[in-house]
């Protein structure tokens, strides 16, 4: 049987200072701990974490007691949600789908409220259209209400939307957005797939002032609700702490190292990180799935 061990805290708030090329010996406060792995898959794309866990529950990390600056929570509470948002386009969205700007001819009267009305109006436009024409592809999408502040005045602004949408062909798409123009082009790949694009709808979602009415009911950013979640799984390693110590510190050894973790898989990139209070580190890693990326 084998003994509990405690991960039940957050790893990315207590190890959030990146490694440098210093020796981690003296940040061994103590040795009661061992490493497990998190691995989370979005179809093709694989997202690793290696982070200690803890032998004894009284040794979790519980952070500092002061308060963190409101700056440096914000930061992490994006970091996280831009993970989120681009799993789910990675689980749910591939290249042949659209991604489509929709503007306004006249923003007379055009504000928060409005924008959401006419977003949710359009789904539901897309819908019937779907329905109408015996359609049966099943409809996602992801959305967000986005605005561009005028650098002299907060108050001029120019609010329009951004949708990633599959079901639908990029004709119909266009014509159903009466209100002005429509551009729809198919989802483009990064590095990592669509973590830009996910980025920018977190940055987007988090950007608007506290007297926005629509973002502060969370209605700046929309989705389907037939997404589906990337799948999280979560193991014990036989990994020693001097090993994943060691390969923490070697960037050299960091793509053989995760390449035969995941076999058949392309390493992307990994960052260390490391705590100035506790032991051990956290490795995270992206990698993309080589024969799902063949199938295309």
């Amino acid at each position: 049987m084998k003994k509990r061990l405690y991960d039940d805290y957050n790893y990315e708030d207590i190890y959030d200072k990146t490694i440098e090329s210093e020796s981690l010996d003296d940040l061994r406060i103590n040795n009661n701990y061992v490493y497990v792995r998190q691995t989370v898959k979005s179809k093709k794309y694989i997202e690793c974490s290696i982070y200690p866990t803890w032998k004894c529950k009284g040794d979790i990390p519980r952070g500092k007691k002061k308060k963190e600056s409101s700056k440096k929570q914000k930061k992490l509470n994006l970091k996280n949600r831009i993970k989120n948002i681009t799993r789910y386009l990675h689980t749910n969205f591939t290249t042949e789908d659209l991604f489509m700007t929709l503007t306004y001819r006249d923003m007379k009267g055009i504000d928060e409220e409005r924008a959401y009305k006419d977003i949710t109006n359009y789904i539901k436009k897309i819908r019937r259209w779907m329905k109408r024409n015996k359609i049966t592809k099943e409809l996602k999408y992801m959305y967000i209400i986005s605005y561009d502040n005028n650098p002299t005045s907060e108050k001029k602004i120019r609010i329009h939307h951004h949708i990633v949408i599959s079901g639908i062909d990029r004709d119909a798409a266009e014509k159903l957005w009466d209100k002005g123009i429509a551009n729809a082009r198919r989802l483009q790949e990064g590095d990592f797939g669509f973590s830009e694009l996910g980025k920018y709808f977190a940055e987007q979602e988090q950007n608007p002032k506290e007297k926005d009415k629509v973002a502060r009911k969370g209605k700046r950013f929309g989705h389907s609700l037939n997404l589906k979640k990337p799948i999280i799984t979560k193991d014990r390693t036989t990994l020693t702490r001097r090993k994943v110590e060691t390969i923490a510190k070697n960037e050299n050894d960091y793509k053989e190292f995760f390449e035969n973790k995941y076999q058949g898989c392309r390493f992307i990139d990994c960052k260390a990180y490391i705590s100035d209070e506790f032991a051990g580190v956290y490795l995270y890693a992206r990698l993309i799935k080589e024969d799902e990326v063949k199938k295309e």
